[in-house]
């Protein structure tokens, strides 16, 4: 979301009622398709604020976490980044159950993906109380990332 003062004069006194966050988290490679990449992310970003915008007072967008990927980086090379990808995740997480009840994280590359369900299976076997962490991965429209959020907060009623 564009925030304006004005927004962030209405959020502050209600921020206690925000209790749910969404985190698109992405990579961006500077390969011979970058044109397409980056309109296709910028297709899930406009996705994302207009679910905010429906959700108001309710989810807050964060800005997305965008990750480069060398364009010529082999198998074992994006293997070795894995730790750093982890630790990424685990920092991300460890920030935003803070504050949050419920938090959706977007992940649109298989090893974010990866790192992100490692680093949660570690957390619920280390701990007994977490937020609700959602990551979704197989979002085809605007209405499916909707819908997707709604039947989560259904669920935890």
């Amino acid at each position: 979301m564009r925030y304006t003062f004005q927004s962030l004069k209405h959020f502050s006194p209600h921020r206690h009622d925000v209790d749910s966050v969404l985190l698109l988290v992405g990579t961006l490679s500077f390969q011979p398709d970058i044109t397409a990449e980056g309109l296709s992310f910028l297709q899930l970003l406009a996705w994302a604020d207009t679910v905010e915008q429906r959700l108001t007072g309710r989810l807050l967008l964060l800005p997305p976490m965008i990750v480069y990927q060398p364009s010529n980086g082999s198998s074992d090379e994006l293997d070795d980044r894995m730790p750093y990808e982890r630790w990424r995740a685990q920092q991300t997480l460890m920030l935003l159950e803070k504050h949050f009840a419920h938090m959706f994280i977007w992940t649109i590359d298989e090893r974010i993906t990866k790192a992100y369900t490692e680093v949660w299976r570690e957390r619920i076997e280390a701990q007994t109380s977490l937020p609700s962490l959602t990551l979704l991965t197989d979002i085809s429209n605007e209405e499916a990332l909707y819908e997707q959020i709604l039947k989560v907060w259904t669920r935890a009623m």
